[in-house]
């Protein structure tokens, strides 16, 4: 290769062919590094958003999915011992405090028959 004093370069008619190749192959790897670049500013931004994100939201979430576990565990903790007879209907939810049992519901069920 040969440079003149304005800064012209010329290879020899061998080289110009490789020369041309390796310069496309530079111009090719400097525009890959650029894109490559531009993704990973849009990651890092994006993960700084991420970060600050309103962690209430996120506390909500955590609680909302443990209040639901919880509640479904104690359902079927007290379904453990739940009894299935098929052919009876069910009685509903009456069940309080102190009538667990829904004893005062039977009662107000029965027909009261005067002889």
């Amino acid at each position: 290769m040969e440079v003149d004093e304005a800064g012209i370069h010329w290879f020899c008619s061998g080289c110009d062919n490789k020369a041309i190749d390796v310069l496309k192959l530079v111009n090719n790897l400097k525009e890959s590094n650029a894109k490559l670049h531009s993704k990973v500013d849009d990651m890092e931004e994006q993960l700084i958003n991420i970060k600050n994100m309103k962690s209430e939201k996120f506390k909500e979430e955590t609680r909302n999915m443990i209040r639901e576990e919880l509640y479904e565990a104690k359902d079927r903790e007290g379904r453990e011992c739940n009894l299935v007879i098929k052919g009876i209907d069910e009685i509903g939810n009456v069940e309080s405090d102190n009538d667990p049992l829904g004893i005062g519901q039977m009662q107000s069920d029965e027909q009261v028959v005067d002889h």
